[in-house]
């Protein structure tokens, strides 16, 4: 929808490759995110050693999913009139509404992992960011 807002109507495609290029941007981060989530849950090193390439391979794929279905949304509402799009974007909106009470609520196996994690992690926010920095 941002993209949209920036580029309305038919100059949106000239955004196309900065859109891109963020793409890139944010793959070419996994690296250093999750040496900094290492930092604060250490077993994250040893499932990053593990899972060799393929975790990165997985967040690629579901970055760049993500962001395509985020160009592909911004192309719609940039040919729509302020009545469609705002309808739309409803659309959308309630679309991700529930996606996110899945992410919210994601059953007992993702729920079990989630503890794993919350056991193993660093508490208290300064130790946190002292791990980060």
């Amino acid at each position: 929808a941002a993209a949209a807002l920036v580029s309305p109507g038919s100059t949106l495609p000239a955004l196309r490759r900065d859109f891109d290029a963020i793409n890139a941007i944010l793959c070419a981060m996994l690296d250093e995110v999750q040496d900094r989530l290492a930092r604060i849950w250490p077993l994250m090193a040893l499932l990053d050693h593990v899972g060799c390439r393929t975790d990165e391979a997985v967040m690629q794929f579901s970055i760049l999913r993500a962001r395509d279905a985020a160009w592909d949304v911004a192309t719609t509402l940039a040919r729509l009139d302020g009545e469609q799009a705002a309808r739309e974007l409803a659309r959308v909106d309630e679309w991700t509404a529930v996606l996110a009470r899945l992410i919210r609520t994601p059953g007992v196996t993702v729920s079990l992992a989630n503890l794993a994690i919350r056991v193993g992690e660093l508490r208290g926010v300064p130790r946190v960011l002292d791990a980060l920095s």
